[in-house]
């Protein structure tokens, strides 16, 4: 069973876009969506989020958000989705990955967010996640 999600390779960064999406060399904007804000991908590694994502949602379905890390650029991109759902404790980090201090501070970092996040979204919405179709 796989322990974790950051994982280096050789390989290229894919010059892949989604039918239908110019690639732009600054990648902030998408047509029709107007100005998005984007972050990189080292960025959302280093901050927590990949961690948390996986830790909190992907991990426990069997699944696992990779990113990639040319070892002759260091450039991250994502890689793709580790798919274990038929491993019925679906996926975990290995203890000394976790007992990191940088990943307690990351999992306090991204838990610090989703709290700011959830009172505006109440305060805003009435709602933190976005129900489907009236959903509570």
């Amino acid at each position: 069973m796989p322990i974790g999600a950051d994982k280096k390779t050789e390989s290229e960064k894919p010059d892949y876009k989604p039918e239908g999406q110019k690639k732009q060399s600054n990648e902030k904007k998408s047509e029709g969506i107007g100005d998005i804000k984007k972050m990189n991908i080292k960025k959302f590694r280093e901050l927590g989020y990949l961690q948390e994502a996986n830790r909190q949602f992907f991990h426990p379905l069997g699944l696992a958000l990779e990113i990639l890390i040319d070892d002759k650029t260091g450039e991250e991109s994502l890689g793709g989705i580790w798919d274990y759902r038929n491993d019925p404790e679906g996926i975990l980090f290995t203890d000394c990955i976790l007992s990191q201090d940088n990943a307690k501070e990351k999992a306090k970092y991204i838990k610090t967010e989703n709290e700011r996040f959830a009172k505006s979204r109440l305060e805003l919405f009435g709602f933190i996640i976005q129900p489907i179709g009236g959903q509570e």
